[in-house]
């Protein structure tokens, strides 16, 4: 019975859409889509299977009634989802439900967000109509979740919800997804229990992706780089015109950055001295860069160091994706854009350095240097705005090579008076197998050359010099006199900002929001005379 009112159901919303009588939402057309390929195989529900390894973690989801294994098998780490278990049933009862919603007369979802509330009142009225609430109400927390999955990212929602999760990577359709996973560092990838299985599902995947990242993707334009709402940054390519089949790679964009106190005292990222150094070079709008290869934490870095500066001045960032987030009040977002569309314009970095000086911000801050937009770069810094950046590099030799490169001869010679200060930061491997970023080394223009102020002791395991009478640096005598600081106040300060930070690490505020909340208070309250 329960199957003969589904397909009438069915057959009277998509009558009633066809006839004008009731509209198909937009916001349900990817939906609709991908439903079509889950028509052919049925809902896929995970299912972790533990036998013959090593559980090395489990832990649930907040909100999902979701299991999630960190197992190891001879050497190799996986990543294992454990789902509620649906029967033939209960899959035919979810599917009608969920084209029921498609043609739902309600919007559940409201600026990317959904609406639980109303997407659980209208799930109850469609199976209702159906003739089965009852077994909805008996599971409703099972169905809600399968709903809400269908309706974001599918059988990706687990990786994509767990804050752990750094990257999500597929590189063929019979290939099980990899993630990168924060907390066990010691494999490079982990593999899922996530396997798509079909070209046709994986295209259905990422067009879902492109839809939400409001892009479109197909054999025309087999490739595209968009960002999600929550930030995340997507790359796929689409089809057999450029690869053996459809991948895609998503590189998560944190909630909640990590903060200098997260870096310094939970991560070991640099040292406190180190820290408070780099503060101090920034504030005095020393032109600085950060340089390292992909994924060794430059944008963090930068990030956790930006929000040490003064609340009150005005900060103008330059993405191609935005990934810095700043608590400052005074902040300008500024974004590349490709051209997507005939007669549409590419807005480049060039354009958009050379546009942030009309709005003399204090400091600039591109997200990483590439090409010619270096050039206007140079110019705001010269011209008293401070200017912060990121290079892909492996060292400041490296960088200074390859940026006097894309510069005239004149301008070539600026820059290397300009720049001030470069932080080298890399992944190393510990004694554990982990993974751990690191500053290995801070080195300064010193007039002739550079010199290095600050490294890693690879023997020690410990960051030179721990003493900040041992620091000798010629930068920091610079700031010292753009700053109008005494050299006692120097001093003064560098001992404050220390007792400062390590007081916030002892009290345990490493969250983003509440280090915010403090450093206002510290540069509008605090004891900052000399």
């Amino acid at each position: 019975m329960t199957t003969i009112k589904y397909f009438i159901f069915i057959f009277l919303n998509r009558y009633m859409v066809l006839i004008g009588k009731k509209k198909s939402h937009n916001k349900f057309e990817e939906l609709s889509y991908y439903l079509q390929s889950i028509d052919e195989s049925g809902i896929i529900s995970l299912r972790a299977n533990l036998e013959n390894h090593n559980i090395v973690e489990h832990y649930s989801l907040k909100n999902f009634d979701v299991e999630v294994y960190i197992v190891e098998k001879e050497g190799i780490g996986y990543y294992l989802v454990n789902e509620p278990q649906l029967d033939q049933r209960e899959e035919k009862i979810l599917l009608a439900i969920l084209d029921g919603l498609i043609y739902s007369p309600t919007t559940v979802v409201s600026n990317k967000q959904i609406d639980v509330e109303k997407l659980q009142e209208d799930v109850l009225k469609i199976s209702a109509k159906l003739g089965v609430v009852g077994d909805v109400k008996r599971n409703l927390k099972k169905y809600m979740y399968y709903i809400t999955r269908e309706i974001k990212y599918s059988v990706l929602q687990v990786p994509m919800s767990d804050p752990f999760i750094e990257e999500i990577e597929l590189v063929s359709p019979t290939t099980p997804i990899s993630v990168v996973h924060s907390r066990h560092s010691e494999w490079p990838r982990l593999e899922t229990n996530i396997i798509l299985g079909s070209e046709l599902k994986v295209r259905r995947i990422v067009e879902r992706l492109a839809s939400l990242g409001g892009r479109s993707v197909s054999t025309a334009t087999p490739l595209q780089d968009f960002m999600l709402h929550e930030g995340h940054r997507v790359a796929v390519s689409y089809g057999e015109e450029i690869s053996r089949g459809t991948t895609f790679n998503i590189r998560k964009f944190p909630e909640k950055p990590l903060t200098i106190i997260d870096l310094v005292y939970k991560y070991g990222t640099l040292s406190e001295l180190m820290a408070v150094y780099l503060w101090i070079i920034a504030e005095a709008k020393l032109f600085t860069f950060l340089v390292g290869p992909t994924g060794s934490g430059k944008t963090t870095a930068l990030n956790s160091l930006l929000m040490l500066l003064n609340p009150l001045a005005k900060y103008l960032t330059i993405e191609d994706t935005p990934e810095l987030k700043l608590p400052h009040k005074y902040w300008i977002q500024f974004y590349t854009r490709p051209s997507n569309y005939e007669g549409s314009k590419d807005i480049s970095y060039y354009e958009l350095v050379r546009l942030s000086l009309r709005y003399r911000p204090d400091y600039i801050i591109v997200g990483e240097v590439r090409g010619k937009e270096i050039e206007w770069l140079v110019q705001a810094v010269a011209s008293g705005h401070g200017g912060l950046t990121t290079f892909h590099g492996s060292n400041h030799v490296d960088l200074i090579t390859r940026i006097s490169g894309l510069l005239g001869q004149d301008l070539s010679l600026q820059f290397k008076q300009l720049i001030s200060v470069i932080a080298i930061i890399k992944r190393i491997e510990t004694e554990n197998r982990k993974m751990n970023r690191k500053i290995i080394s801070i080195v300064e223009n010193d007039g002739n050359g550079f010199r290095e102020v600050f490294k890693y002791d690879y023997e020690r395991k410990s960051f030179l010099p721990n003493n900040s009478k041992e620091i000798g640096s010629i930068q920091l005598e610079k700031a010292r006199e753009l700053l109008g600081w005494s050299k006692d106040k120097l001093y003064k300060e560098i001992e404050n900002r220390l007792l400062l930070i390590r007081g916030l690490a002892e009290r345990g505020v490493y969250d983003y929001d509440a280090l915010a909340k403090e450093l206002v208070k510290y540069y509008i309250n605090g004891d900052r005379g000399g």
